[in-house]
């Protein structure tokens, strides 16, 4: 985040199934802003279970399945890791814009939401499917 927002990241905290990020942003009279942001766990674990049982239910009909599965994790854990960026630059974007810190420029405050909504509308839910169309169809691993 610090390349995308001008904000530095503090600490990670997790409580009964929240996860709060601190970010701090200087500001120049006062001191330090301090910003947290929680995240609900199940925000973005819901779908978990469904992605692995594709994985298993297409077992017998991966041939290399290292590549296939290896593959498949990166792709859960990359639109995991895009959930959560997209959260927290979006969260990040409004606080700063009512606080007065960054300019309110339409095109970015659209742009941060589309893509919050974009990865919480679609790709989250999406994502079992994705990952059993790509270890069955786009790996060519086919077993014949």
């Amino acid at each position: 985040m610090p390349l995308i927002k001008q904000v530095h990241f503090e600490e990670l905290r997790e409580e009964k199934g929240l996860i709060r990020a601190t970010f701090s942003r200087p500001v120049k009279p006062q001191g330090d802003l301090l910003i947290d942001i929680p995240i609900k766990k199940s925000s973005y674990t819901f779908n978990a279970p469904l992605p692995f049982g594709i994985m298993v239910a297409l077992f017998p009909f991966i041939r290399s399945r290292w590549k296939a599965y290896g593959e498949a994790l990166l792709i859960l854990v990359g639109v995991h890791f895009f959930y959560v960026f997209s959260l927290e630059a979006n969260s990040l974007t409004n606080i700063l814009v009512e606080r007065g810190l960054e300019t309110a420029s339409k095109p970015r405050l659209l742009a941060y939401q589309f893509l919050w909504e974009f990865t919480n509308n679609m790709v989250i839910r999406f994502e079992p499917f994705l990952i059993g169309f790509y270890m069955f169809i786009c790996s060519g691993n086919r077993r014949k």
